[in-house]
């Protein structure tokens, strides 16, 4: 009896140490873990600005070869008014005037009517002439639009300008006038009242 108390006692506590231990393992496992703590966001670098070289590139417009002539030859003639006195050029439009349906007389006259040096300049002629040419149909006519379109644009404006200058000119005249009037009618007045007979002050006897 003695000898099973002896080797029981010892197998207890070997039992109770073994559930000791699995137990405290147990708890350890299931405690909550602290989250891990995420790592600070790196500092991303600013983005690089794009190439000049890779940006899109207008491509050049090409004319065709009777626009380039008809252009070059157009701003030719217009160079050639430059050096021109002022009965020459009178000289040149009577002729041109007698050829307008040639759409490169058009534009000859349209450049001539266009100088503001001499006496036949007239913006208004110039850009009807340059709108016909724009309305126009005719290859000739199409080879001198792009010159036509850029003269309508100047000429459009110098008309608007001319005409703003006008009407401030006139309002000026007519604001001359009306002081004019006025100063007429002052000394009238004026006029009026020195004819008037002089006003006799009454003496009061004295005392």
């Amino acid at each position: 009896m003695h000898t099973e108390t002896r080797t029981f006692l010892p197998l207890c506590r070997r039992f109770c140490t073994v559930v000791v231990c699995l137990a405290a393992t147990a708890c350890s496992s299931t405690a909550p873990q602290a989250p891990a703590a995420s790592p600070a966001a790196l500092p991303t670098a600013p983005a690089a600005p794009p190439d000049a070289t890779s940006q899109s590139v207008v491509p050049a417009v090409v004319l065709p070869a009777a626009t380039r002539h008809a252009l070059i030859a157009a701003l030719a003639y217009r160079q050639g008014l430059q050096g021109m006195s002022a009965s020459e050029i009178a000289r040149e439009r009577s002729q041109l005037a007698a050829t307008t349906g040639n759409p490169e007389n058009q534009m000859r006259l349209a450049l001539l009517y266009a100088q503001t040096r001499t006496s036949t300049g007239d913006p208004a002629k110039a850009l009807s002439l340059a709108e016909t040419l724009l309305k126009s149909n005719d290859p000739a006519a199409v080879a001198l639009q792009p010159l036509a379109a850029l003269l309508v644009e100047q000429l459009t404006e110098r008309v608007r300008l001319e005409g703003v200058q006008e009407r401030l000119q006139m309002q000026g005249k007519e604001n001359q006038r009306k002081i004019h009037d006025l100063q007429e009618k002052l000394e009238r007045l004026a006029n009026i009242e020195r004819s008037l007979p002089a006003r006799s002050t009454p003496t009061g006897k004295l005392p």
